[in-house]
């Protein structure tokens, strides 16, 4: 998939020698539906390091208080978040990488470079791409989409009937590339 969305022809990243299962393009009706669906993903699967990458510090700060709410009292799981502008979140050198049970949300701006078990890009109907910046985009999506080791789930929030716009920027259910869910 994120092959997809490499904008440099002669870069192009090798495809991975391991098998997973394919990513998942999930579309829930409400912000808490996806909210749930990760608290429940971390809660059954405590050993892995999760990553919750937000287009925009505000999508980060309401999951970091939902998540927060979700798995209060499972002692098994720690949240943190990061973000350059909000001093009242981690510090980026109090960050714990590489250990199970560890929810990180951060902005996408803060995760090239990072890896974690299963990635979340919730909210992704509220990406405008817009001609000129469809480089841009694509070069944001391979970024996000490569910090998954073995799970990846892109997350759209559809209150209405109509289909997102950003559906025309991801490959579609007959790419064979993603599995298509809708949790309504």
């Amino acid at each position: 998939l994120a092959s997809k969305f490499c904008t440099e022809v002669s870069k192009k990243p090798d495809l991975p020698t391991r098998e997973n299962d394919l990513p998942i393009l999930l579309e829930v009706e409400k912000l808490n539906d996806a909210v749930e669906y990760i608290s429940r993903y971390a809660a059954n699967h405590e050993n892995e390091e999760i990553g919750v990458i937000t287009q925009n510090d505000n999508v980060r700060k309401k999951f970091v208080n939902r998540l927060n709410k979700m798995i209060e009292g499972n002692a098994r799981l720690t949240l943190q978040s990061y973000s350059n502008k909000d001093k009242t979140c981690n510090n980026s050198d109090e960050m714990i990488f590489d250990k199970g049970g560890m929810i990180t949300v951060i902005n996408k701006q803060s995760c090239k470079g990072l890896e974690f078990d299963a990635v979340f890009l919730p909210e992704l109907q509220s990406i405008s791409v817009a001609p000129n910046d469809k480089d841009q985009f694509m070069m944001e999506m391979y970024v996000m989409i490569s910090r998954a080791r073995h799970m990846l789930v892109l997350m759209i929030t559809n209150e209405g009937e109509s289909q997102p716009a950003i559906l025309s920027n991801i490959p579609d259910k007959s790419s064979g590339l993603l599995e298509y869910v809708y949790a309504k």
